[in-house]
């Protein structure tokens, strides 16, 4: 699938490092918005990069508040489906963060509001101390009232994590749905073979012939 680019600054390469903080005073992270307040640190960071020179440090020294990040709002997509990808690494496996990447936005003037948890949590994939791909696919996003989408992430109570490289896709397909529309093609393919043309055109006229012919031809 080819990327969606709603996101302006993906990488973290737009925002000032160190050196560069200390010569002009911004701090600014261009494309996002952060919290702020005692005890949370959110600031581009040189010493760590999965590609470019830069990622985004998210540090919370207080276990009772929310450190987050917000992307630029962007319009929903017309396929009903979100996916980010994100890389992410930590700094102390032994300590897991309560990370959640998230999809944030208004659903006929109401917070719309979805995650996934990374690292601290009974069923959640734990954060490594290298960089690795995570993931947060959503495929029943509502098709009316749905405005000001925002890709964030929100580190739940005390801990640390580094983010870089976020990808937004609207027409991601998880493995298993590949696999299960395969397998239809496959029977429907079967049925023309051996002459079964009403039970082709019944898949033809289908849900996903019709959503492929939309969205991807």
């Amino acid at each position: 699938p080819e990327r969606w680019e709603v996101l302006s600054n993906p990488g973290f390469e737009n925002g000032a490092s160190r050196d560069e903080k200390r010569a002009t005073g911004s701090s600014a992270i261009p494309g996002w918005l952060r919290a702020a307040g005692e005890g949370i640190d959110i600031a581009v960071d040189d010493s760590q990069a999965f590609e470019g020179r830069q990622s985004l440090r998210l540090k919370n020294r207080q276990d009772g508040a929310a450190a987050w990040v917000r992307s630029e709002p962007f319009d929903p997509p017309d396929t009903g489906r979100i996916a980010v990808l994100v890389r992410l690494k930590g700094n102390n496996s032994r300590r897991q963060p309560n990370l959640r990447l998230a999809i944030e936005g208004r659903l006929h003037g109401q917070v719309y509001y979805r995650f996934a948890t990374v690292g601290a949590g009974k069923d959640s994939p734990p954060l490594k101390t290298e960089w690795a791909q995570y993931i947060l696919p959503i495929d029943d996003l509502p098709m009316e009232g749905l405005s000001d989408l925002r890709v964030g992430f929100d580190l739940m109570g005390g801990g640390a994590a580094y983010i870089d490289d976020v990808q937004v896709y609207k027409l991601w397909f998880l493995e298993d749905e590949r696999r299960e529309l395969l397998k239809s093609i496959a029977m429907a393919d079967f049925q023309r073979d051996k002459g079964k043309l009403a039970e082709c055109q019944q898949f033809v006229d289908g849900y996903w012939p019709q959503f492929l012919r939309e969205h991807v031809l």
